[in-house]
């Protein structure tokens, strides 16, 4: 029998990509700099950046702590700009 002595996780991974030129004007800032002022316990923020060459707003959490659907849906991103993947 084999004894693994590494750190094992059941979480799991998402990320978005969103690209600029689709966004609602003013919601680029809100999207690349999320609110997480009001959340208490937050782990894992995701990791959201602007690929200028492709217009790509790209975002990755290895965690699920913080909703970003929700906080797409509160801030007005329209859900069908919004490309989800999940590992």
């Amino acid at each position: 029998m084999k004894t693994r002595l590494g750190f094992v996780s059941n979480s799991s991974s998402s990320s978005f990509i969103i690209y600029a030129h689709q966004v609602p004007s003013g919601l680029v800032n809100k999207i690349l700099k999320p609110d997480y002022t009001n959340l208490k316990n937050i782990k894992d923020k995701w990791s959201i950046f602007l690929d200028r060459k492709t217009g790509k707003i790209e975002g990755h959490v290895s965690m699920d702590n913080f909703d970003m659907h929700k906080y797409f849906d509160d801030i007005g991103v329209p859900s069908e700009i919004v490309k989800w993947v999940y590992y």
